[in-house]
């Protein structure tokens, strides 16, 4: 059992007897980053478009050859960020973000959403504009990246809050560690662009879990491209994302 596996038990197990919870560890399996697409984007000023040019987001049987393959390649990275994995994630291949609902949002709304931030308009004196220019135009690949690329739900339903408080605090005590915060930031060292789309969000403002990965994101990474939205799984994420 390699020092992340045996870390993430001791804590797992911490917090379970510290919130005297009837919950076991049954997924000791890591889920490793996945890229799940190749994107175009080409907008001048307000116009234009962003197109997937391959796309395996919600075909799960897709996921393994379409990861080779854009792994050899060097186009920019845009990483969706999530927390941790769930039980969906363990079902056949293992990989980020195989719930249905969840993938299947995530792949008919990101690119509308990336479409949407990079034309808000911006007005400076009468002259109005396209709203960032810092996202140019060109080929990126899509990568999922779990902060925490262990079970910290442990299996449990998060529909229950005692569950997602219990998944919460697994994840925010791995990435106390050194050894999850510097695996964390070692895997977000080659990529362009940042969306932090963890739990947590209130009000429109980074919070709770997510600001605990954001946190660890801006310390690190200050001069990335650096994007914050909701979760996939919620309804709330098509409210678009926004610059940290």
């Amino acid at each position: 059992m390699c020092s992340k596996e045996k870390k993430f038990e001791e804590i797992a197990n911490r917090v379970i007897r510290h919130k005297n919870e009837n919950l076991n560890i049954n997924e000791k399996r890591l889920c490793p980053d996945c890229f799940v697409a190749k994107i175009e984007i080409d907008i001048k000023n307000n116009n234009g478009h962003i197109r997937y040019i391959k796309d395996a987001v919600k075909n799960v049987d897709s996921r393994s050859t379409m990861d080779s393959e854009l792994r050899s390649e060097d186009y920019p990275i845009i990483a969706i960020v999530l927390e941790s994995p769930h039980k969906d994630e363990y079902k056949g291949t293992v990989s980020p973000l195989l719930a249905t609902n969840s993938s299947v949002r995530l792949r008919n709304y990101l690119l509308p959403m990336l479409y949407n931030f990079i034309t808000t308009i911006s007005c400076q004196g009468n002259i109005y504009s396209r709203g960032t220019r810092e996202i140019e135009n060109g080929i990126y690949r899509i990568k999922l990246i779990n902060a925490v690329q262990f079970q910290c739900s442990l299996g449990g339903n998060l529909s229950d809050k005692h569950v997602q408080e219990i998944k919460n605090e697994i994840v925010c005590c791995c990435l106390k560690n050194r050894i999850f915060a510097n695996d964390f930031s070692n895997r977000l060292k080659d990529l362009s662009i940042i969306i932090n789309c963890c739990t947590g969000q209130k009000d429109g403002k980074i919070d709770g879990l997510q600001k605990d990965v954001q946190d660890i994101i801006d310390k690190k990474y200050p001069n990335k491209i650096r994007l914050f939205g909701y979760h996939p799984s919620s309804l709330h994420f098509l409210k678009g994302f926004k610059k940290v």
